[in-house]
């Protein structure tokens, strides 16, 4: 086993992303600050006034450096993209070309997360051997391979379409959400695993529904261990049953509208802006703000909730008058 002391970390934006960006790592110091090695900061954005505030304010106010590594978009320009989905969601396949070769491990955070707590558990994950199963079909057999896994993920319960998985070429059932990913890179280096990604962004093209999710899940099919839910906390806003912060490290605002829109209904919203306001971006207003939305996702819901205790309050009076009746 690999003992680090330290996490390295990991995120990839374009330019509309620096805001999120900056309050995602602002979390993730503010909880994480004694075990976080270095921060790398993959991105397509040259000489940008918000962007280099934002690593000064960083560097400033926690004495830690961001690596700003900047990305050639020409190297993705023919991948898929759509809706609120940029190239920038593809720079994760290319970590291994665009981190130092020291690195060998990593921890990948979309820029969508809030980091609630200590992250600690990730430096306890071992990249066991996997005796029990070959590599995946993407990977030519080598017998010089070794058999172990790639990543952790958690399985991503909302795209377990088996129709969909199995136009995509897998095997199982089996999905995990790239947004919080625990990396070996040494094993990506040496099983070439870039050449695959690219491969399968080609000639998957028009099936990617999810973009770098889904490349990644065919490459890596079989191949990726589960991490506890609470380090990735998806689709929380769809929750039926009660939900405590206390519950969750890391939270991931997958859906769209992102809690930095105001028509966004998250459980956790508000978190955002708690670690929003330590940060120099502390006044910011939802672009989406206004007399309409206002009156669509906040008057109306109130009114129509005050109606229904209203009624349920009559409906209670009738009933016991009845009552008396007989």
């Amino acid at each position: 086993m690999i003992s680090e002391k330290k996490l390295n970390v990991v995120f990839a934006i374009d330019q509309f992303y620096i805001q999120h960006f900056c309050v995602a790592v602002t979390s993730l110091l503010e909880n994480n600050l004694k075990i976080i090695n270095k921060i790398f900061l993959i991105n397509d954005i040259e000489n940008n006034f918000s962007l280099n505030q934002t690593i000064k304010f960083i560097n400033k106010k926690y004495n830690i450096k961001i690596i700003n590594i900047f990305f050639d978009t020409s190297l993705v320009k023919n991948f898929k993209i759509d809706g609120h989905i940029t190239h920038a969601s593809y720079y994760r396949i290319f970590l291994t070309e665009l981190l130092p070769r020291d690195v060998e491990r990593v921890l990948f955070l979309d820029s969508d997360v809030i980091v609630n707590g200590c992250i600690k558990y990730f430096l306890s994950l071992n990249f066991q051997p996997d005796v029990a199963n070959n590599l995946p079909k993407i990977l030519h057999q080598k017998s010089n391979i070794r058999k172990e896994y790639f990543l952790y993920a958690i399985s991503n319960l909302f795209d377990q379409n088996k129709e969909r998985l199995k136009d995509l070429g897998l095997c199982g059932a089996q999905y995990f959400n790239a947004g919080v990913l625990y990396i070996d890179l040494k094993q990506w280096r040496e099983n070439n695993i870039i050449n695959k990604f690219i491969f399968v962004a080609n000639e998957f093209k028009e099936k990617l529904y999810l973009h770098d999710q889904d490349v990644m899940n065919i490459v890596l099919e079989n191949y990726w261990l589960e991490i506890d839910e609470k380090f990735n906390a998806i689709g929380l806003e769809f929750s039926n049953k009660k939900i405590d912060i206390k519950d969750y490290i890391i939270i991931h605002f997958t859906n769209f509208p992102k809690p930095w829109h105001f028509k966004n209904s998250h459980p956790f919203k508000w978190l955002y802006y708690y670690y929003i306001w330590k940060t120099p971006y502390r006044l910011y207003i939802p672009k989406d703000l206004n007399l309409y939305n206002l009156y669509k996702f906040k008057i109306i819901p109130r009114v129509n909730h005050l109606k229904d205790r209203l009624m349920r309050l009559n409906l209670k009076t009738i009933k016991r008058k009845i009552f008396r009746l007989y």
